[in-house]
């Protein structure tokens, strides 16, 4: 028993770390694309 606990308390913590992975390579392409729309309004100017 003890060790089905020590799994699943492991695999959320590997979902957490998915999670923030995720969520970071997401806001890094959020970021990137305002950057290249900010390049191209400039290009007008």
């Amino acid at each position: 028993m003890g060790y089905r606990c020590r799994n699943i308390v492991s695999g959320h913590r590997l979902n957490e770390h998915r999670r923030q992975a995720n969520a970071l390579a997401i806001a890094r392409s959020i970021s990137d694309t305002f950057k290249k729309l900010e390049e191209l309004r400039g290009a007008d100017d």
